[in-house]
């Protein structure tokens, strides 16, 4: 049986335009994830698999946020991105008036750090301080025009400013003018000399330094619920992206898609954990839940059963239903050396020179398992009828298998347990086994005779001699000596030449196929 590795390596080099099975081969070999997502972006013409792809494994905040708004839409998430990732302090009152955190205070802190509106520093000034406060029965004179006012209340007014160490009418006049005419600078440094408050400063230091979403957290922390402003503010200023992203799970906790993607992207997490669910947000992303969950079963656990239901998904062949019938009816059948990576190479080079040859009925020799005919059918070779031959009985049973399509089609395959040597070829006449273990008689001309392993034949001038004329021979053979069945090897196409002589060659030519090369030749004798 074919591992793995070995099943996907044969797929792609049977399909080898196949971008998605090779991206396949990658996430199993190599678990290299980023390739699932290359997968299913050939299936699927979703911009939000990359957004996926790009969320998870490159821990891309901005991407997870489009994701999300393209999948679901949420309000708020658009604010988080901008206050986490953008600093965008405008986007902070907006989230918190959403929150219903005290929408009045969260309205004038906005007012006056934002929008340079002084009333609202004295609304922030109502919440703070006794209703008979002197100073604010003075800013409310000066800024609501509704409120009348009594002079010498004034005059004592003027007298606090005094007492707090504010000279109106010497040093500090210009400041008290310009606060009169409610520039907001100077009303907010007139109120902090009066007050004394920290957040009055604060205030102060966002008009005048460069840092302004610093002074932002500084007034709300003092101002608000002091919970939800530390951890958007400690989101802001974090470089882990973890850390970064805690407001985010925090505020959709118990939705699945943002519990997955706070766990595919937990650096302290295990890499399956991580794996795991990446895919199962891809799986969300897509639709595809099932093949989804084969894939983790390829992946991470090696199931084989889970491993062919996603080579199917990336490939339409019929060969992965019938490794998989071997498997279920042979299972001590190995198709190992069949489906090797230079018989594979072989076959296919051999099946590139044939396609527009007139083939008639064939008889393969030494056809061992088929697999030759089995690609002679996928890639729509023509042909009347093929018999194959071989010494080995099992492989009999094993060749039909595999071609089983085409022994229920009045046997165009059929295979026949014989020795090629005690065969005559013109005509040729056998006795073939049935399917109810009786036994028919045949008698056929073949057009074209084709032998892949003469390497392994022995007596092989024997065998060539009995070889028609005028008849398409396809042959093939190699230098790889090392092999102890090689009994018939040759050391390059000029010694096969001379072993099989032809009158009509129409192709000749030699595989590198690193351990050894291999030879062909197609022509008539």
């Amino acid at each position: 049986m074919l591992n793995s590795i070995e099943l996907l390596d044969r797929f792609e080099i049977l399909e080898p335009e196949n971008l998605a099975l090779r991206h396949l081969r990658r996430c199993i070999v190599d678990k290299d994830v980023r390739s699932v997502f290359k997968v299913f972006q050939h299936f699927h013409s979703n911009d939000n698999i990359q957004l996926a792809e790009t969320a998870c494994l490159d821990l891309n905040a901005y991407a997870f946020f489009k994701l999300e708004e393209n999948m679901f839409g949420s309000e708020d998430m658009p604010l988080l991105k901008k206050i986490i990732w953008q600093q965008n302090p405008w986007a902070i009152f907006t989230y918190l008036a959403n929150q219903n955190v005290d929408p009045m205070i969260v309205k004038n802190i906005k007012g006056i750090m934002l929008l340079d509106k002084p009333k609202c520093l004295i609304k922030l000034l109502e919440r703070q301080l006794p209703e008979d406060d002197l100073g604010l029965y003075f800013f409310t004179r000066l800024f609501y025009d509704s409120q009348t006012y009594d002079v010498r209340k004034i005059h004592e007014c003027y007298k606090l400013f005094i007492s707090k160490g504010i000279d109106i009418f010497g040093k500090d006049e210009k400041m008290f003018i310009s606060m009169l005419n409610k520039v907001p600078l100077n009303v907010v440094k007139f109120c902090y000399r009066l007050y004394n408050k920290p957040w009055l400063d604060d205030i102060r230091k966002s008009m005048v330094l460069e840092d302004k979403i610093h002074y932002v957290w500084k007034v709300c922390e003092e101002l608000l619920s002091p919970d939800i402003i530390k951890e958007l503010k400690i989101a802001s200023k974090n470089k882990f992206f973890g850390m970064k992203m805690k407001p985010v799970f925090n505020r959709y906790n118990g939705n699945n898609f943002y519990k997955l993607y706070q766990k595919a992207t937990d650096s302290n997490a295990k890499d399956s954990v991580k794996i795991t669910n990446a895919l199962d947000m891809l799986g969300i992303v897509t639709g595809e839940t099932n093949i989804i969950n084969d894939v983790k079963g390829g992946l991470l656990y090696d199931n084989r059963e889970a491993l062919y239901n996603v080579v199917k998904y990336t490939s339409k062949d019929s060969l992965i239903d019938t490794l998989q019938r071997f498997e279920s009816e042979l299972p001590k059948v190995s198709l190992n050396d069949a489906f090797s990576r230079g018989q594979l190479f072989s076959k296919k080079w051999l099946v590139s020179k044939i396609k527009d040859l007139k083939l008639g009925t064939i008889i393969l020799c030494a056809g061992w398992h088929g697999s030759l005919i089995y690609l002679f059918n996928r890639e729509g070779i023509k042909f009347k009828q093929c018999f194959s031959f071989d010494m080995n009985p099992n492989c009999i049973k094993t060749s039909e298998l595999l071609n089983k399509e085409l022994v229920l089609k009045n046997w165009k395959f059929k295979a026949t347990h014989a020795d090629i040597l005690k065969i005559d070829y013109n005509p040729c006449v056998f006795k073939t086994e049935k399917a109810d273990g009786s036994t028919e008689t045949k008698e056929i001309k073949p057009n074209t005779i084709i032998n892949t392993s003469c390497e392994h034949i022995k007596n092989y001038d024997i065998w060539y001699n009995k070889l028609p004329k005028r008849k398409l021979i396809i042959l093939q053979s190699n230098n790889y000596y090392e092999q102890k069945e090689h009994i018939n090897c040759v050391k390059d196409i000029k010694e096969f030449k001379q072993s099989s002589p032809m009158s009509n060659i129409l192709f000749e030519g030699t595989l590198n196929l690193g351990m050894y090369k291999r030879f062909m030749l197609i022509g008539k004798k």
